[in-house]
């Protein structure tokens, strides 16, 4: 699965390539196409995870496994409290994957899995929901409440080419195949919990990743899950390239979007790109403006609703909703769809999901009484702050 948008984009110096790292090999060349574009979804995600068949009669590839094969997943994109956004059909919510896996396990649908995910808050989709007797080893790029990192800058595509959690197992991997997953857990943990200084806050924050589910998994080879060969992979460096000056610099996943215009306006001459690069850096900070607007009046309008005040809302992050709290958990899905239906398409703007936060500490009050009349209030805040579609 793969949306199969940068190989012929605009912006892209090497037109029917992909590359995973500045001067790397094309990484594009053979890659299936089972699932591209708007097919990447959750819907779909879980679908083939399940061995859909009517999937499978539209001609679509699904996983066709038993209780002999291990399984090994990896998701990438942005993240949120115990959620997941895709570029299409909406989000992945960690009660859904998990309750998938239960389905998987129940009948007999694999011997142990391994999933590898990518996300900021990743860890919020297994920590205290991943339960250990289904036979999944789960590994999360950071903490329940801490961003992911982005790594590999490239001058020529004006962009980052790699997540940093990616890059560094598939590095370790490479030639280590009979290493056990827990070898290779404790080289991602001190790799990627090096220090990073936010270069807005001026703070310093650290991506630690976690592992969950059934740990025992860990003492298992690698190679039972990748593969069994050694192999190449196609990154353009050895095992400790990420660290090489030129490329050193990391940044949350969520601020991409704003470092990269920071940089272009850096890097412009003429001044029509110099006014080129004004234009896309105002509109990427004014839209969190608005965003902060949005939700700092929503949360007082809610905390009237309870009696409670405003920063009671917006701080004390917990994402740990567990999923026997069905009720709270459902409130928390249903504030997370009607805000992107009614409100704002996060996809656009990742920093949105760094916000999702309110809404947890929201349904951990709610009634049900007032859980209608908060989703309405939602949506006549964004109607009045109308401004906020398009950023």
């Amino acid at each position: 699965m793969h949306l199969d948008n940068a190989v012929n984009k605009s912006t892209n110096p090497r037109p029917g390539q992909v590359y995973n790292w500045p001067d790397g090999p094309d990484v594009y060349k053979g890659i299936p196409k089972h699932y591209t574009g708007q097919e990447v979804n959750p819907t779909n995600v879980l679908a083939v995870l399940r061995g859909d068949q009517s999937l499978k009669h539209r001609g679509k590839k699904v996983l066709e496994s038993g209780p002999l094969d291990n399984i090994f997943v990896y998701l990438m994109t942005h993240g949120g409290p115990q959620v997941l956004a895709f570029p299409y059909g909406g989000y992945l919510f960690a009660k859904d994957i998990i309750a998938t896996f239960k389905d998987m396990y129940a009948n007999r649908r694999y011997r142990q899995l391994v999933i590898h995910v990518e996300a900021c808050e990743s860890g919020s989709m297994f920590q205290n929901i991943m339960p250990p007797d289904i036979g999944v080893y789960a590994v999360a790029s950071s903490q329940p409440t801490q961003m992911s990192r982005v790594a590999g800058y490239d001058s020529k595509l004006m962009d980052f080419t790699a997540g940093y959690f990616a890059i560094t197992w598939l590095n370790h991997t490479e030639d280590r195949h009979r290493e056990l997953l827990d070898d290779q857990f404790d080289y991602i943990r001190s790799q990627t919990a090096k220090d990073y200084y936010d270069p807005y806050t001026g703070l310093k924050w650290h991506q630690n990743a976690g592992h969950y589910g059934n740990l025992s998994i860990g003492r298992l080879d690698i190679g039972q899950f990748e593969g069994p060969k050694p192999y190449k992979i196609a990154t353009g460096g050895d095992s400790d390239h990420h660290n090489d000056d030129e490329h050193r610099e990391t940044v949350s996943m969520r601020d991409v979007q704003v470092v990269v215009a920071e940089k272009r306006l850096l890097l412009a001459v003429s001044t029509s790109d110099k006014l080129r690069a004004i234009d896309q850096l105002k509109h990427q900070l004014l839209g969190r403006q608005l965003v902060n607007k949005l939700f700092e009046q929503f949360a007082g309008v809610v905390g009237q609703l309870l009696s409670t005040t405003t920063t009671t809302m917006t701080t004390g992050l917990d994402s740990q909703l567990l999923v026997d709290q069905e009720l709270v958990s459902n409130c928390y899905e249903l504030f997370v769809n009607t805000f992107q239906s009614k409100c704002f398409n996060m996809n656009k703007n990742p920093y949105v999901l760094g916000k999702l936060n309110v809404f947890v500490n929201i349904c951990e009050h709610l009634t049900a009484r007032q859980l209608a009349i908060a989703l309405n209030q939602l949506v006549g805040q964004c109607e009045t702050t109308n401004a906020i579609v398009g950023h």
